[in-house]
């Protein structure tokens, strides 16, 4: 197969759950991106809210801050009552880097 990446997002999620309880943020970011791309390629939004804040949840405790207020602030797109992501939000957004901008 030329593809051998996983196609299930919610494979993909649930490993990068078991990272994130591993104390492993860095290695569960990989596989919520590719949950957030397989929800994006399937259009559910439920799905994608869920990833989202996954790897929101995992850039912010793998230190970077701008990607973790970017997929927090996506998931909130999608459900404004996300308190995941309503916390990673307000956790990251006085914290990035040149952030000048307003929110």
């Amino acid at each position: 197969m030329a593809d051998s990446e996983p196609r299930n997002q919610q494979a993909q999620l649930a490993v990068a759950n078991g990272f994130l309880t591993a104390n492993e943020p860095k290695e569960a970011t990989g596989f919520a991106d590719r949950a957030v791309n397989l929800a994006q390629e399937s259009g559910d939004n439920k799905a994608l809210g869920a990833a989202l804040t996954i790897g929101a949840k995992a850039y912010y405790m793998a230190g970077d801050n701008a990607a973790a207020l970017s997929r927090s602030k996506r998931a909130l797109e999608l459900d404004p009552n996300n308190k995941t992501a309503m916390s990673v939000y307000q956790m990251t957004k006085g914290r990035t880097s040149g952030s000048g901008a307003s929110g």
